[in-house]
């Protein structure tokens, strides 16, 4: 007679070793797009090429600011449930994709007017910025150390066909494909921290 197997439940020090999370917070955004945004942020392995995480996005307006008002000094995510394997990478990125939202071609010189028909919004690629977040996987930090602040150049491809490799080809330096923003000192200030165990401890 075949007997059961009962699986004991992992302890809290057992959960701390296997259950493991990256909290982002964004602290500014500096980057004229002029018109409303999106900002999508994830953790991509370059060796595997694949995102491991979820993606957040934040909904910013003209001016680069959070449109939800709550978000305004605490604009950050947490990405979750990460493994033991996903702290052994050693070509993880954190990457943020910029969406311009408004008109089909972006005109500075048009003035934008609030009353435009959600009909009349569109979703054109604008640009990226990457960071090398393997250091912060393999980190051993001390609950007390403050988080340190990272500045995030802000890139755009040369050919829009290449949005989707446009992280890809920032970290792997195919200058060819990307340049720099027009818009001198274009980038993201955020910072990252990576915490242990389960949420609901």
């Amino acid at each position: 007679e075949r007997g059961t197997i009962y699986r004991r439940k992992p302890t809290a020090s057992r959960l701390s070793e296997l259950l493991h999370h990256v909290f982002f917070s964004m602290g500014h955004f500096v980057c004229n797009i002029g018109e409303e945004s999106e900002l999508q942020v994830a953790l991509f392995d370059l060796r595997e090429n694949r995102y491991f995480s979820e993606r957040y996005m934040v909904r910013l307006n003209k001016h680069g600011m959070p449109k939800d008002l709550d978000r305004l000094n605490h604009t950050c995510c947490l990405f979750t449930d990460l493994g033991n394997n996903d702290l052994k990478r050693d070509e993880a990125f954190l990457v943020c994709h910029i969406i311009r939202v408004g008109r089909m071609t972006y005109n500075p010189n048009q003035t934008s007017t609030s009353s435009s028909s959600p009909q009349e919004q569109f979703r054109r690629p604008y640009g990226c910025a990457v960071l090398n977040v393997t250091e912060v996987l393999h980190s051993q930090r001390d609950a007390g150390e403050e988080d340190k602040e990272h500045q995030l150049d802000i890139y755009t491809f040369t050919d829009e066909q290449d949005f989707s490799e446009l992280h890809v080809n920032i970290i792997r330096k195919q200058n060819s494909k990307y340049k720099a923003l027009d818009r001198t000192g274009a980038r993201i200030f955020v910072s990252l921290r990576l915490l242990h165990g389960s949420l609901q401890q």
